[in-house]
Order: structure tokens, then sequence, then C-alpha cells
């Protein structure tokens, strides 16, 4: 982990996205992995730092993973003249928005029957961090973190290092954190 003071351009960004009181405010940069790896690890990092009292992580700053599932006729679903759009007819939400368990969901062929849709196609899950954390071949993920309240910054920074510090991270996941000039860092 490196602790490093803001350049001018990050000073000038908090300014421009209306960060109020820069001097209370942390950045935190990983990178050096896949989208995935960063997301989970930010998302570590974010929960530790919350933890930390009058300490609160900007929550749109921190990667979501998603499941994206996909839908695909297999040659049995072909064969009974099922089209993609058949499937995707049959994937919708419920009033408590939860997709149906698979195995209950059954398809209306062009001849009248219902067959499972098990029968009929092969569904993959894939997960997927948004918003998108690769910039071309350099994935990046800033976690912009407020230091709240009355309480002691020094204090407050030596908590985030030692929050941060005591995450087990993978060895491909590089951390760099930023804040004004502190006897913390």
């Amino acid at each position: 982990v490196h602790w490093l003071r803001p350049t001018e351009a990050e000073r000038q960004n908090a300014d421009a996205t209306r960060i109020d009181s820069f001097e209370r405010t942390v950045w935190i940069d990983l990178g050096g992995a896949d989208d995935l790896t960063l997301a989970r690890e930010a998302q570590a990092i974010a929960r530790a730092v919350n933890d930390i009292t009058a300490v609160h992580v900007w929550p749109r700053s921190v990667p979501k993973i998603h499941t994206d599932l996909d839908l695909q006729l297999n040659d049995a679903g072909r064969s009974l003249g099922l089209t993609p759009r058949d499937l995707r007819s049959v994937l919708f939400q419920d009033e408590h928005g939860q997709i149906p368990q698979l195995g209950s969901l059954r398809v209306r062929t062009p001849d009248g029957t219902e067959v499972p849709l098990t029968n009929v196609a092969v569904l993959s899950e894939t997960e997927v961090v948004r918003p998108r954390t690769n910039v071309g071949r350099n994935a990046v993920v800033r976690i912009l973190v407020r230091l709240e309240g009355q309480e002691d910054r020094e204090a407050q920074l030596g908590s985030i290092r030692r929050a941060i510090d005591g995450l087990a991270l993978p060895a491909s996941v590089r951390v760099a954190v930023r804040a004004l000039a502190s006897e913390s860092f």
C-alpha cells in the first residue's frame, strides 16, 4: 500500500465535483488486477473503512458485482420450433423482483405444448462489474472517503491505514491512498 499526497489535478477534480472540504477527503486507488478482483477488494476496503467512527465512504465510488444471465436455445429447443424471443418471454420478474426458479419455468412451443425451460435452453451466469473499471488495459477503482465530524484527522487517517493494512489483499492488487500532507502518510 502506497500512501501519497493528492496531485494538483485531483485537488481540482475535488473542487469540480463539489467535494467540500478537500482537506477531509481521502482517495483510495486500486489497480493491477481484473475487474472482478478489484471490485471484490474495493468492497472489502469500503466495509473496513466504513466501520471506522466518523469516516464515510461515498457509495457510488464502490463498484458493484452483478450476475448477468444468458439464456440460449439448445438443439432440442430449435427442433421444437422455439425462438430466442420465446425464451425471453418466460424470464420475467415476479412481484417481489425475483426471477422464478428455472426448474419451475415452462415454455409454450408453437404447437401449443408446454415443456420445461431446462429441456430446451442452456442458462449461463456471468459476474460483471458495474460501473466497469477497465479503461483500455488498465483496470482502476477509486474509492472516495470523507472524514466526518470533529474527530482528529490524524487519528482517522491512522485508522484508515490500519484497516487497509489489516486486509489480506491479493498480491496482484495495488493500492495507493492519497490525502493532504499528514503525519500518518
